[in-house]
């Protein structure tokens, strides 16, 4: 559950658990993975300090380690630095009233490639702006090897 619960006489502390195994090992910032999956990586971790540290001192505590659990992983400090201030400043000022305009009745298209760099983030960019507005474009890079969807199992009768 990654929770470390202290006893402080009258009342309890909270504040993220490591393992003594702990490697600091997580998704390398060079890594062939899409933007998004890094950008989620800092806002999942993000998340769970805030709700996890019961008090501003564990709280920056965790904030400090996970700039250098990053760091360890070749994330750019202006990569982490912005996400960072802006999912704190997300929870601290919580949901933002959206003026929801209703859009017309759209086809939408799904259009789902294996991620390969950033030529694909290229082509789905290009791809969106191409589509007109008729159609909604979805779409969905993903990171499964292609040996995992193409079976090389023969059928046998």
């Amino acid at each position: 559950l990654d929770i470390k619960i202290e006893n402080q006489g009258n009342e309890f502390a909270t504040s993220l658990y490591k393992k003594p195994t702990d490697t600091s090992l997580l998704l390398n910032f060079h890594s062939i993975s899409p933007l998004s999956y890094k950008r989620s990586l800092v806002t999942g971790f993000v998340s769970r300090i805030f709700s996890l540290t019961s008090d501003f001192y564990r709280f920056h505590h965790a904030i400090s380690d996970l700039r250098s659990f990053l760091r360890k992983n070749q994330y750019p400090a202006s990569f982490y630095d912005p996400i960072i201030r802006k999912k704190l400043s997300d929870i601290l000022q919580g949901p933002k009233a959206s003026l929801a305009v209703e859009e017309p009745d759209r086809l939408e298209i799904l259009f789902k490639l294996q991620y390969r760099g950033p030529q694909t983030d290229n082509l789905l960019q290009n791809l969106r702006q191409m589509m007109p507005n008729a159609f909604r474009l979805r779409c969905v890079a993903t990171t499964t090897k292609l040996r995992n969807i193409l079976s090389l199992k023969s059928t046998q009768t």
